[in-house]
């Protein structure tokens, strides 16, 4: 049985992972808490607890927070490198797999329609540019001690902690109004079930080692269209529609190479939210 370290494991995607993988694969979880601190920053300590596990694959999720203050901007950037350069170095006399989750917030901007792995990086926002500089420093070091990677951008994961879905729940069990703006805006929702099966499928056959893959479902569906879901279901669903002078752009996955090996039947996120969100007010 392969085993499989998750780095960052506290985490949403890190408690998924955890649950979803185990079982088929031997899954350890790390997580960096207080009681870690000492052992992410010290390589030494670091390393001998990587030969201790011993894992096949390493499965990295940790990365600077979405939103960072503006003073604390330099501290979160050096502290996200320091951290991931020191699990590289740790790592590459033993060269496990090394499967990095990064995000579909590397293409920001991008004027393609629909993204595909060669399409250009453009963030927007600091987490965007976290994950660019940490695919980055990645493939510099696999370059240099041959170490076997994966990228894998992931897209929006459909749950009950994903973000926007999340808030609407939360809004109409607590009756509070939710403000929402960009609602021409394009995401593309994968369910976790979805998304634990691309992993496991991936881990168990050894797929796209030392490539960059999209993790996604290739639908779009724009915001407007979630909201008008929670309002049919729940026509009192307190809302409001404000202006915003961000940035907005739309966020779709080209999974050709995903499809390419994997098999991904289609799913009616919006239908399931609806399922969800009767349960909820039930």
């Amino acid at each position: 049985m392969k085993k499989v370290l998750l780095v960052g494991s506290s985490g949403y995607i890190g408690n998924l992972l955890l649950n979803g993988l185990q079982g088929d694969f031997h899954v350890i979880g790390l997580s960096r808490s207080h009681k870690h601190d000492d052992l992410f920053m010290n390589t030494h300590k670091l390393k001998a607890k990587l030969s201790e596990i011993s894992p096949d694959i390493i499965i990295y999720l940790i990365n600077a927070p979405p939103s960072v203050s503006e003073e604390r901007i330099l501290e979160a950037y050096q502290t996200n490198n320091q951290l991931l350069k020191n699990f590289l170095s740790a790592m590459k006399d033993h060269k496990p797999w090394f499967i990095y989750v990064s995000s579909s917030a590397v293409y920001g901007l991008n004027k393609d329609s629909v993204v595909s792995e060669t399409s250009k990086r453009q963030p927007v926002n600091l987490y965007g540019l976290f994950k660019c500089y940490s695919e980055d420093i990645l493939f510099a070091f696999a370059k240099e001690h041959g170490v076997p990677f994966t990228i894998l951008r992931v897209f929006n994961i459909y749950g009950p902690k994903n973000m926007i879905f999340q808030k609407i729940f939360e809004s109409i069990k607590n009756n509070n109004m939710m403000h929402f703006h960009g609602l021409h805006q394009k995401r593309d929702y994968l369910s976790e079930k979805k998304f634990l099966h691309v992993l496991s499928s991936l881990i168990d056959r050894s797929l796209f080692k030392n490539e960059v893959l999209n993790v996604g479902s290739g639908n779009a569906v724009q915001i407007r269209q979630v909201l008008d879901t929670a309002l049919e279901v729940y026509p009192a669903f307190s809302h409001s529609i404000v202006e915003h002078e961000g940035r907005y752009f739309d966020s779709v996955a080209d999974i050709s190479k995903l499809k390419s090996q994997i098999s991904l039947e289609p799913e009616d996120i919006l239908d399931t939210f609806r399922s969800d969100l009767k349960s909820v007010i039930a």
